[in-house]
């Protein structure tokens, strides 16, 4: 069966018998509510473009804990109240409208101002009206949610200081194309405007410098600093020798020095193409990054607050569920429930009694707060080491040795021009318009606008199928790849395991299915969660109680005199119940201590996974590094035929990142904490999209896809992109190499500079349009989910 595209997130999926529309039971609500409700208008705006599944937010309880005090700090003294608020889910104009839209029905709602680029949010509301606190209980039912800005980290918005420069650059642009093209169609110097037409055409080209120009000044000269050459060190050169000349020509009155169009239309050139570079890495990053795992500050046993970098041996916190401890800490509480998966990749739950010491990077998982005593401060914290990572883009040092050369060999062919020239005889003032010639048709207009569109072009074709690019310098190492790593629990497996027979739930009765869903609702546990996806499409939430957990045992709920658990096999709600060896991957549905359904799961490999990996096992080797038990890791490896010897079990984040640095160059696909310094050491890396992450900031592309059918996409893409680039450079060095030369042979005037350079860019943008030939992979005779373990 073919992989089908979700009627609502637009993103691929494995169909199955049950689903063949919809991606999740979240994107099939969020799509009967859009239509029901009458804002079908939303998928016309949102255009088929792929964006995040819905999941499971609309079925959860809304968490508005944080909103309230924030909006009761907010002064009485005023009409109206603003607030800046990051939205997550937002993906597209559709998420936009829709969340305006949700937020002026409310009473009090004056204005909603949402970016879709940056995923931010301004909202205006009446003083003493909550219109901004029922928008934040109404988004979660269509998959967005306010993020709480102690968890939110501050977007990316480079391409945002860049969209006024542009703006303007090209306003001035025209200005002086509009007062030099007098000068191309025969004015005069006799002309009585003539002299304050090239006075307009100074100015406005000036005025570009100065608004657009700056920007490529500053960057090369913090790239000579650090004493690496960026691709803004030959753009500043360009511009600056062109203006300098172009003053000198004004002043002296020598027309063919003039250079001002040149000037204004290349610096928005490269704006423009610059743009196009930072806005395609930002909105992946903006729109399906999640809240941060690791809180920036923490609430205090006393009520105040501390800032977690700034946390201290002896400080009592208080940790929210679902939110790593960002230090080792003793539990002053009852026995709680952790998951190591984060850090060891084990996919079952650990019991800690009161008083015993958690590691840091542990997730509290149940429905209350715990607190906690900090063992050791934040700076000596395994959790430190590993999120102060360097996380900046990697380094291309390829493109830094080609502009190295390049710029070498120009500085030189434009010097020995305008020096030789001199020397041959040639009056200074026409030896000087040859050297800034050469300077002007050698400015990199590929690279710096057709090769950034190409890039554009392939992000756009993957984030089609759920992937999106973070950082364009992938593009460069990705053919080179000959070694994929995968961590194995939530990157090669689900995250959740799976329910061996769906249809238990739906034998269930209504009483059972309302008690089942208020016992997994907000719950983190792996097996409550599996079982939440299936419930929550199924039964509203009808039961107000809170349920309460059983470190190690299960939920109680409490509903009309009767008492509901789900917990381990045979604890059925006993207080005496002794913990009895048993399989992790089951659980138990009774009331009032009568059993009333036995859940089994098996965990399971993500979808089109073997297939995935099976199409590039012939080009790449294939190895698992793993903090899980060597058994399941052994199975795992078996079922996707990879070596036992690239199959490693028990590993701790040093070894991981110790045996990744002997594999180069590589490709390492994690989702865990402890996947971090793998993620440095390895040449580029990518992790799933999840509500709650590290590696999303550090990664170089995301996936939302629940398989990995995108693998042999993602290389044949990386294929095209390089014969395409090699297209456009094989071009430039032709196109170099001519007008070089009638420049050096004095055949180079400013109307042909001016027409031959963006000529050469149209040229480059025309070849970077070439149709995009995927290969389509291989296909296995099953698309069957694939066990990897499961209970008897």
């Amino acid at each position: 069966m073919n992989d089908c595209t979700c009627r609502h997130c637009h993103t691929p999926f494995t169909p199955t018998p049950q689903e063949s529309e919809f991606c999740c039971a979240g994107c099939r609500f969020v799509n009967q509510l859009l239509v029901g409700e009458g804002l079908g208008d939303f998928y016309k705006l949102q255009d088929g473009q792929a964006g995040r599944p819905v999941g499971e937010r609309p079925f959860e309880a809304p968490k508005t804990d944080w909103l309230t005090p924030l909006v009761s700090n907010l002064p009485d003294d005023r009409t109206q109240h603003t607030l800046k608020l990051r939205v997550s889910g937002v993906t597209c104009v559709g998420c936009v409208w829709l969340i305006e839209k949700l937020f002026l029905a409310q009473p009090g709602a004056i204005r909603a101002s949402v970016f879709p680029a940056t995923a931010e949010a301004e909202f205006t509301w009446e003083t003493g009206t909550d219109a901004i606190l029922k928008l934040a209980e109404e988004l979660p039912r269509y998959g967005y949610v306010l993020e709480d800005p102690a968890n939110a980290a501050p977007p990316k918005a480079e391409s945002r200081k860049v969209i006024p420069r542009l703006g303007l650059s090209a306003a001035f642009a025209m200005n002086t194309m509009a007062f030099s093209l007098p000068r191309y169609l025969g004015m005069k110097d006799s002309f009585p405007y003539a002299g304050l037409f090239d006075l307009i055409a100074l100015l406005s080209s000036t005025f570009t410098l100065l608004i657009g120009g700056t920007y490529f000044f500053s960057k090369a000269i913090a790239s000579l600093r650090h004493r690496t050459i960026h691709i803004d060190v030959p753009i500043a050169l360009g511009l600056a020798f062109a203006y300098i000349g172009s003053i000198i020509g004004w002043l002296s009155g020598e027309a063919h020095l003039i250079y001002f169009d040149f000037v204004a239309t290349f610096t928005v050139l490269m704006l423009g193409g610059r743009y196009l570079h930072l806005a395609a890495a930002e909105r992946a990053q903006s729109q399906l990054q999640g809240q941060s795992a690791i809180a920036s500050d923490l609430e205090l046993i006393d009520g105040s607050r501390k800032s977690t970098k700034a946390l201290a041996v002896g400080d009592h916190f208080i940790v929210s569920p679902g939110q790593a401890l960002p230090v080792s800490a003793i539990l002053t509480g009852d026995d709680h429930e952790f998951s190591l998966a984060w850090m060891t990749g084990e996919p079952e739950p650990r019991t800690f009694a009161g008083g015993a010491t958690i590691p840091a990077g542990s997730i509290p998982l149940g429905h209350a707060k715990i607190s906690l005593i900090a063992t050791e401060a934040y700076s000596d914290s395994l959790v430190a080491r590993l999120t102060r990572e360097e996380d900046s883009v990697s380094s291309q040092p390829v493109v830094q040795r080609i502009l190295k050369y390049y710029l070498v060999t120009i500085i030189i062919i434009g010097l020995a021009t305008g020096i030789g020239g001199v020397i041959a005889g040639v009056p200074p003032l026409i030896a000087l318009q040859r050297m800034i010639s050469v300077f002007i048709v050698s400015c990199p207009c590929a690279i710096g606008v057709a090769i950034p569109l190409v890039d554009r072009r392939a992000s756009s074709a993957l984030a089609k199928i759920g992937v999106f690019v973070q950082n364009p310098a992938l593009w460069q190492s990705l053919t080179k790849i000959r070694h994929l790593i995968f961590d194995k629990t939530g990157t090669l497996t689900l995250e959740n395991p799976e329910l061996i027979q769906s249809d238990q739930i739906e034998r269930l009765n209504d009483e059972a299915k309302s008690a089942l869903h208020a016992l997994t609702s907000g719950s983190l546990h792996p097996l409550s969660r599996s079982l939440f996806q299936i419930i929550a499409s199924q039964t509203p939430q009808s039961n107000p109680a809170k349920p309460v957990d059983k470190a190690g045992l299960g939920t109680i709920l409490k509903i009309d005199g009767q008492v509901w658990t789900l917990g381990k096999p045979g604890w059925l709600g006993q207080d005496d119940f002794k913990t009895l060896e048993t399989s992790a991957l089951s659980c138990e549905l009774a009331c009032d201590g009568k059993l009333i359904e036995t859940f089994q799961f098996r965990e399971t490999l993500r979808p089109r996974a073997l297939q995935a990996l099976s199409n590039l096992s012939e080009s790449h080797q294939l190895h698992i590094l793993s903090g899980d038990q060597e058994a399941r890791v052994s199975s795992l490896a078996t079922t996707l035929g990879i070596p036992a010897k690239q199959a490693h079990a028990g590993l701790s984040p040093d070894e991981k990142a110790d045996l990744v640095s002997s594999l180069k160059p590589s490709l390492y696909l994690g989702d865990g904490m402890n996947d971090t310094l793998a993620f440095s050491a390895a040449t580029l890396s990518g992790t799933p999209v999840a509500d709650r992450s590290l590696l999303d900031r550090r990664s170089d592309f995301l996936f939302t896809c629940p398989g990995l059918s995108f693998l042999p996409t993602l290389f044949s893409m990386a294929k095209w992109r390089r014969h395409t680039v090699g297209l456009i450079l094989a071009f430039t060095i032709t196109y170099n190499l001519v007008a070089v030369t009638a420049c050096v042979l004095g055949h180079m005037t400013p109307l042909a500079a001016a027409i031959l350079m963006p000529l050469s860019s149209i040229a480059s943008l025309l070849i970077a349009r070439r149709k995009q030939q995927e290969k389509k992979p291989k296909a296995l005779s099953k698309a069957a989910p694939v066990v990897v373990a499961k209970t008897a």
